[in-house]
């Protein structure tokens, strides 16, 4: 018997499995991105009051999710393993309780796990956002269970939007004459503590100078990110070939479209439409404002609309139309995205890290141009420095300007665009010579291109190990040398935790 009261078939068996069978192998055949390895790293590198109170000054995120990684660190798994256990394990929750905890029939519950939010977006990438959904879900399950509105505090620990849905679900608990009170008082600590630990890095958000001037363009983007959320990314990904007017004709169709759809898909209790517009709302004063979302925070919204579905069922159990083309469209994002993931890798750390390893023996040093090629890099290589001084392949992705070699001017966006070719190839033979006369170079196309202009005799491409994608993401490697110089050795950083 579910959750739900209702018995579990074999068709719910079967069509559990096979979607949770083919998430399962896109999360081990992932590989995992920047942002995951951060979380996960930051997680390791974490293991006093004090070391987790500096870290997170500079994380952006409320430490559950980190706490849970660490949970898998201890167990005695390496950080990219840690990653898929924490995803799969939690994935198969989400699953489970789709399946058989929900009230949806079978051919919903089969669209909405393969939406592309739960299927891929929080379910094969392995970020806080997972575990938001799970403790999301969870609690939905668990609505009229005695008790079971302790889970809903827990959603304030995972980020701050998910503060804004746990506020939503105090409020339909009060609307729903269930106990309200206790909860309330609990979510509002917890939102008060999330929010402490949650300021954004001070080197990641906007001068006044640079929020004035967004304006307009801060409001489009956000209109841009949350449209994403009906038309799915790929007409976005492909804007680049779009020209102005059919792009902005393409971000008027989908503004007009959210609502809409929402609106649609809603209709039976219009509290749940006033609570996703403010969701919405929420999300785009955060991105224009404080600093700028993507698609993954506007598509929190779905798990957030499916939890509404849930909790006000049997009065969305009539067909809909527009849900079913909604979902139609989003489980189509979901298998082309998972199909994308099995096809092409969304990153080509591993073989980079491959070559270096096999080309570290003679030269010892790496050096990683920008500071998100070094998260990625951080388990596959020995180790690397830093010329800015921190060590890009730990929790500092956001810490510092990555190539602090600039003073003190603002940094947001590329460094070249401060930092001149002639400086960066100095500052990079200045490292090799502090090394012992060599060092290996790993840069992105931008930097490349800066190197390979300079036609200096002394930086050598090696290796271009390219990533068959959409968007074709290079990874250059350069053989630097440079005399020895006599003065001290620039600071290594370790990729594995001190001995001790």
């Amino acid at each position: 018997m579910s959750v739900s009261g209702r018995g579990v078939d074999a068709h719910t068996i079967l069509a559990f499995i096979a979607a949770a069978s083919l998430q399962q192998a896109a999360i081990w055949s992932h590989v995992a991105w920047g942002d995951e390895i951060q979380a996960v790293i930051l997680a390791r590198d974490s293991n006093t009051l004090s070391e987790w109170y500096w870290n997170f000054r500079y994380e952006g995120h409320p430490p559950l999710w980190h706490l849970y990684l660490k949970g898998w660190l201890v167990a005695g798994l390496d950080p990219l393993s840690a990653l898929k256990a924490a995803a799969s394990s939690l994935s198969l929750i989400v699953m489970g309780l789709i399946y058989f905890a929900s009230p949806f029939t079978l051919p919903l519950k089969i669209l909405v796990s393969l939406s592309e939010p739960v299927l891929f977006q929080f379910g094969v990438i392995s970020r806080s956002y997972t575990l938001g959904m799970a403790i999301l879900f969870t609690a939905v399950a668990l609505w009229r269970v005695r008790g079971g509105w302790l889970v809903i505090p827990a959603l304030a620990g995972v980020s701050v939007q998910f503060v804004f849905i746990a506020m939503v679900l105090v409020i339909a608990r009060l609307r729903a004459r269930l106990a309200w009170r206790a909860c309330a008082l609990l979510v509002l600590v917890a939102s008060i503590a999330s929010v402490l630990v949650s300021r954004p890095a001070r080197d990641y958000g906007f001068t006044d100078v640079e929020r004035a001037a967004r304006g307009l363009d801060g409001v489009l983007r956000s209109l841009i990110e949350a449209g994403q959320v009906i038309a799915t990314q790929f007409p976005f990904e492909s804007a680049d070939r779009f020209s102005v007017p059919a792009f902005l004709l393409l971000v008027a169709m989908v503004t007009l479209a959210l609502p809409t759809v929402l609106v649609r898909v809603l209709r039976s209790d219009p509290f749940w439409v006033w609570a996703v517009g403010a969701f919405i709302v929420f999300t785009s004063a955060i991105s224009t404002l404080v600093y700028p979302l993507y698609y993954r925070h506007y598509a929190l919204l779905v798990p957030l609309v499916i939890a509404a579905w849930w909790l006000s069922w049997p009065r969305y159990c009539a067909r809909s139309t527009p849900r079913l083309v909604w979902l139609c469209v989003l489980a189509f994002a979901g298998l082309a995205k998972v199909a994308l993931g099995f096809n092409f890798p969304y990153s080509n750390a591993p073989e980079v890290g491959e070559w270096v390893r096999q080309h570290q023996k003679d030269i010892p040093l790496v050096i990683v141009a920008p500071k998100m090629l070094g998260t990625e890099l951080a388990p596959h290589v020995r180790e690397t420095y830093k010329l800015g001084g921190d060590c890009l392949q730990t929790f500092v992705i956001f810490r510092a300007p990555d190539l602090d070699l600039a003073g003190n001017e603002p940094y947001h966006g590329d460094k070249l665009k401060i930092l001149s070719p002639e400086t960066f190839s100095a500052s990079v033979k200045d490292a090799a010579g502090l090394s012992g006369g060599a060092a290996l170079l790993v840069a992105n196309s931008d930097w490349a291109s800066a190197l390979i202009d300079l036609d200096d005799p002394s930086i050598k491409l090696e290796r271009i190990i390219d990533q068959t994608r959409r968007r074709p993401h290079a990874r250059f490697i350069f053989n630097v040398r440079a005399y020895p110089n006599p003065g001290p050795a620039p600071p290594r950083c370790s990729t594995r935790p001190a001995a001790g």
